[in-house]
């Protein structure tokens, strides 16, 4: 624990592995992501590595700040570290995938909370015969 608050970019680098073999193992899964009119869809295994990228950056920015002989704030560099980690491997993982409605007649839509996808029913109307 000692190491990780005095050399937080270790920390942020020993994460990124971690994360590139999540992405290798929920390659299958994607982040739908809706602004406006636009829906985009980001493959699990591209966004990991753009958050690899992230955290090699954070992690560049602690080993900068240790090598001019400086010292980060540990409260604020825990937190710091602890969000970002834990934001990243919750939109990484897929925490559930549910598909209600899925039996004859239903067809489940699904939609995106945090990186898993949760399963809404929808019905298609009665047509009278």
């Amino acid at each position: 624990m000692r190491t990780a608050l005095n050399k937080p970019y270790l920390t942020s680098w020993l994460v990124i592995p971690v994360l590139v073999l999540i992405g290798l193992i929920f390659n299958q899964h994607t982040l739908d992501i809706q602004l406006h009119d636009t829906y985009f869809i980001v493959g699990n295994l591209q966004f990991v590595l753009a958050a690899s990228l992230l955290l090699l950056l954070v992690g560049l920015g602690y080993w900068f700040i240790n090598r001019l002989g400086k010292s980060p704030n540990r409260v604020l560099t825990v937190i710091h570290l602890l969000l970002t980690v834990g934001i990243v491997i919750l939109f990484a993982v897929p925490i559930a995938e549910n598909t209600l409605g899925s039996s004859a007649g239903q067809r489940s839509k699904s939609r995106v909370g945090l990186g898993y996808r949760v399963g809404i029913p929808t019905f298609e109307p009665i047509s009278a015969h």
